[in-house]
């Protein structure tokens, strides 16, 4: 569709000397909606470890027009900010758990202050990568997939009614990409001032639940962590992504391109985000 194609910011950024992550995010508002209300961070901190790590985060705000954007930048705004003001005795993973509480909170108290924005909320998907390991948490559906030579080793679990009704064995995948409910969530950052239903997940200290996901990622050169929006896989099968990760697994501004080209052929209902980090070499 002419028009389209433009409508796109991108960011690269790879660290190290040698590189041992090489990183490209890439933003669309699709075919369908008016406003791209997706935000993503890309960013170093050149402060922490031996040479900085890098902090990725995508946020798909929700709550009407500006409500959506507004939360969406307030997040990835305020994590960014509390993760560089982390104090050194505080770990990692509870200084992230902290940066989603405080965004959490800004965002509520915008809404609180402007009753047109009473609903405003945003999924949040981040992660802190050094050599050889990642840390990441997240809420709502915007999802993280950690690939090793293009099978998938992980990816988090949607908080979504969907993604109940298929643990219930009430829904296929495939039926829950076009479920009349799969943009109903069931935590987010913000999401209306009367209701606290802020879930953060991996857990730290669940170690011994059946549904354990890991928090700290081990990177091997060649893997792929991949954040995305639900404008992705909301459009495009597991096995579609899979295979795109196969073909394009060291090259991630091309996975990028692949991945919102294929949303946008599925139909582009929603806004589409990517960040793509190939993990190399120390």
């Amino acid at each position: 569709m002419a028009g389209f194609e433009d409508i796109e910011t991108t960011k690269r950024i790879q660290l190290g000397e040698p590189i041992w992550i090489d990183a490209f995010a890439r933003s669309h508002r699709g075919r369908v909606r008016e406003e791209n209300q997706d935000r993503f961070l890309l960013e170093v901190v050149p402060n922490w470890g031996d040479g900085g790590a890098l902090v990725a985060m995508v946020a798909d705000g929700m709550g009407g027009h500006q409500g959506g954007s507004q939360a969406a930048s307030i997040a990835v705004q305020t994590v960014f900010e509390s993760l560089t003001q982390r104090p050194p005795e505080v770990r990692l993973y509870e200084q992230l758990e902290n940066s989603f509480v405080d965004a959490d909170e800004a965002i509520r108290k915008k809404a609180l202050a402007d009753t047109s924005l009473t609903t405003m909320g945003t999924t949040g998907v981040a992660s802190v990568c050094f050599p050889g390991e990642c840390v990441h948490l997240y809420t709502g559906d915007s999802r993280l997939y950690h690939f090793r030579e293009g099978e998938l080793l992980y990816q988090t679990r949607d908080h979504s009614v969907v993604r109940y009704l298929q643990e219930e064995g009430l829904l296929t995948a495939e039926e829950a990409r076009t479920h009349p409910m799969r943009s109903r969530l069931t935590s987010s950052l913000g999401g209306g001032v009367q209701e606290k239903r802020l879930v953060l997940e991996p857990r730290w200290s669940d170690e011994k639940d059946s549904h354990h996901q890991p928090s700290i990622l081990a990177l091997e050169a060649g893997d792929i962590v991949l954040l995305c929006s639900d404008g992705l896989c909301g459009e495009v099968s597991a096995e579609q992504l899979q295979g795109w990760v196969k073909e394009h697994s060291q090259d991630p501004e091309k996975l990028t391109e692949v991945c919102v080209k294929g949303a946008l052929e599925a139909g582009g209902r929603d806004n589409i985000t990517v960040i793509a980090l190939v993990s190399r070499k120390p």
